[in-house]
């Protein structure tokens, strides 16, 4: 028994590996992952510990680096905590690296730039229905709702 414990352990470790190369993951995304390769939940809990240990798989790294990834896409801080949430992120963790990350960079430029860029496409529209348009993208990107009034302000 303990010899095929082993034979699942280091398969599951295959698999982890595989889905880390792909892209980095929250600790919930593999397990999840892992259950859907029906693997024992007593083989997934000993593949995280074991790739925490190593250092593979850290749910604090995983958010400051998602946390950058999407800034440079530029999406703002309500759709990230959104995406956070939803990859299992937990919330304490998820303040801690959303403060580091937003104290020292001002989203005004990136969301004024975004939306002259987005009122471009939309310049033969009524000058009301392109505002809408512009209001509404930036909302869906997880853009607060003071920095989206004057940036359609200015268009």
């Amino acid at each position: 028994m303990a010899a095929e414990e082993t034979k699942d352990f280091s398969q599951a470790r295959v698999m982890a590996f595989r889905f880390l190369k792909i892209r980095e993951r929250s600790v919930k995304e593999l397990r999840d992952k892992l259950a859907l390769k029906a693997v024992s939940s007593e083989v997934i809990e000993r593949t995280i510990a074991y790739l925490a240990e190593k250092k593979f798989l850290n749910d604090e790294q995983f958010a400051r680096n998602w946390i950058r990834y999407r800034q440079a896409r530029p999406f703002g801080p309500q759709r990230i905590k959104m995406e956070l949430r939803q990859k299992g992120i937990s919330e304490e963790i998820i303040v801690q690296q959303m403060q580091l990350a937003f104290e020292n960079q001002g989203q005004e430029d990136a969301v004024f730039d975004l939306a002259s860029r987005r009122a471009k496409r939309y310049a033969n529209d009524d000058p009301i229905k392109r505002k809408k348009k512009v209001f509404d993208f930036l909302s869906r990107r997880g853009f607060g709702l003071e920095i989206i009034k004057k940036a359609v302000k200015d268009i």
